[in-house]
């Protein structure tokens, strides 16, 4: 990971963390404002790459954004960095729902949350709403950025996954669809990539990610659903070809993908698929317990349909199981690609989510790598590799305070109901061992 920062500075752009104050911030909020706005700049080809590899970080309970209600901003429902003014500071592409944050029903809507800079040591935010011109009437599950017209600006897909009644009274079954905001003149206009559908989870896009899957220049669209990934190929004039179930996971057992990332692991100029789903077929049996939440890794190769559909190349096993953790790992969410040991091979950090007692809770496991074999090891601080309650599986694993140790952030979710959501909000190395701590 350490070659980005090169990156960063070959295209001189200085990326300013997001300020990390607990203090109350305000918002302006911008309507209707006629300013000559840079285009987004477009740093990576990879949308796991936008996610890890800038200096954002919308810490969870950290900045306490007010929207005319009392309760902090909750990005559950999708949130992105990209530097909206290309001004070397990063913003937020955000969907805010008016259920989680407390704020009155108008407020239902796609925000770009600007970083205006800090007055008195506290980070100052402005809320653009002006410049998208069409708003999409669902929630996000996922939002990622990735320049798909290739012009050199940084363009939005939004991947929507609704369960029942996930919020109000629709939609009546589960539901889902992929829209984009392509960046032109100034605006963000609307993209249907995939029709919103009603009917089942076949149409539910939980997650997504994005990348040049076959190798002709454009940023392809990928998902999952239902035992199989579907690929929408980009045709490079904002129309996109769909290949439905080109390639069948875990033999077609797998009733549900949770997650997936497109990232050239080996380094082989492939993009490798990184999948978190459930093993089904054990479902009721004596093994169901040992395989949650394992991840699958397929490397790429040069021809379709890409990569190997009868076996992963590489399996990463979770040694926790049910009795363990209560239900805490039903299936991965998240993860952090970085090289954590500093010895030039991509190790992983997983983020992973499951029902509790208490609400949710999310185990983060961590694999070596070595000359691309990955070997599970634990490297917390004894019981501290989950936190409880926080609802937030999104995370980074990146050395916020340049003391050369990387620390796990822990990003923007829902914190509520416990005590540990309040007081942590990320890992930091100690003595050897991760431990809890706010940062």
């Amino acid at each position: 990971m350490e070659h980005w920062r090169t990156y960063r500075i070959l295209i001189g752009l200085l990326i300013i963390g997001l300020s990390t104050s607990c203090e109350k911030e305000e918002v302006e909020w911008v309507d209707d404002v006629v300013t000559e706005i840079k285009a987004p700049p477009v740093y990576y080809k990879t949308a796991v790459q936008n996610h890890e590899w800038n200096d954002g970080w919308y810490a969870n309970n950290t900045h306490h954004i007010n929207y005319g209600g009392t309760s902090p901003s909750h990005f559950r429902r999708g949130f992105t960095y990209f530097d909206f003014e290309g001004d070397g500071d990063m913003d937020i592409f955000a969907c805010v729902p008016h259920f989680e944050n407390n704020i009155p029903a108008e407020h239902l809507e796609y925000q770009i949350i600007v970083n205006d800079g800090e007055i008195g040591g506290v980070t100052q935010w402005k809320v653009r709403k002006d410049i998208i011109v069409e708003q999409l009437p669902y929630y996000a599950t996922l939002i990622q950025p990735a320049d798909l017209d290739n012009d050199g600006d940084m363009d939005i897909v939004i991947f929507i996954g609704d369960d029942k009644g996930n919020y109000g009274n629709t939609p009546q079954e589960p539901a889902g669809g992929i829209f984009a905001y392509i960046w032109e003149d100034g605006k963000y206009n609307l993209l249907e990539i995939e029709p919103y559908i009603e009917g089942g989870n076949q149409f539910f896009y939980h997650g997504g990610t994005l990348g040049d899957v076959n190798g002709d220049g454009f940023i392809d669209v990928l998902a999952g659903t239902v035992g199989k990934q579907t690929l929408w190929i980009n045709n490079g004039n904002l129309t996109f070809t769909k290949d439905k179930g080109f390639i069948e996971l875990n033999n077609g057992y797998s009733t549900f993908v949770c997650s997936q990332f497109l990232f050239d692991l080996n380094k082989d100029g492939y993009l490798d698929l990184i999948v978190g789903y459930p093993r089904d077929q054990f479902i009721g049996t004596a093994e169901q317990e040992e395989f949650k939440n394992h991840v699958y890794i397929y490397f790429g190769k040069g021809e379709y349909p890409y990569y190997n559909d009868e076996e992963p190349d590489v399996t990463l096993i979770n040694p926790y199981n049910d009795s363990n953790w209560e239900n805490v790992m039903i299936c991965m969410l998240d993860l952090s690609i970085t090289d954590f040991d500093n010895d030039g091979d991509y190790d992983i950090f997983t983020n992973s989510y499951g029902e509790s007692s208490h609400g949710e809770k999310h185990l983060i496991n961590y694999y070596e790598n070595t000359n691309n074999t990955f070997e599970f090891k634990n490297i917390f601080k004894d019981g501290e590799h989950f936190y409880d309650g926080c609802n937030s599986g999104f995370m980074k694993v990146y050395d916020i305070d340049n003391d050369g140790n990387k620390e796990i952030l822990l990003e923007t979710g829902l914190p509520r109901n416990t005590q540990e959501c309040t007081t942590i909000n990320g890992y930091k190395l100690i003595g050897g061992k991760l431990q809890k701590t706010r940062i």
